[in-house]
């Protein structure tokens, strides 16, 4: 594995650890938390819902969606979610 996938890894499990605080979250938190751009913050939140990791729903207004933790991921941090 190479130093670029290495970060990023880090970062996806940053972004679940975040949504896992939170309980749910938008990738604006994301962009805020880490100091990435919003494309990058929608970019790592659609490929762990690709994985299965979180699952998201439309905003009501329908601009950011919203990201919670799928059971997946529960099951990964011990159920404590």
């Amino acid at each position: 594995m190479n130093k670029e996938n290495i970060h990023i890894f880090d970062r996806m499990m940053q972004a679940l650890m975040i949504v896992r605080s939170n309980k749910m979250v938008i990738t604006s938190d994301l962009v805020g938390a880490f100091g990435m751009s919003r494309r990058t913050a929608q970019r790592y939140m659609l490929q762990l819902e690709q994985l299965g990791y979180v699952r998201s729903l439309p905003s009501e207004f329908g601009y950011e969606k919203r990201y919670f933790l799928s059971e997946k991921s529960k099951q990964l941090f011990g159920g404590a979610a």
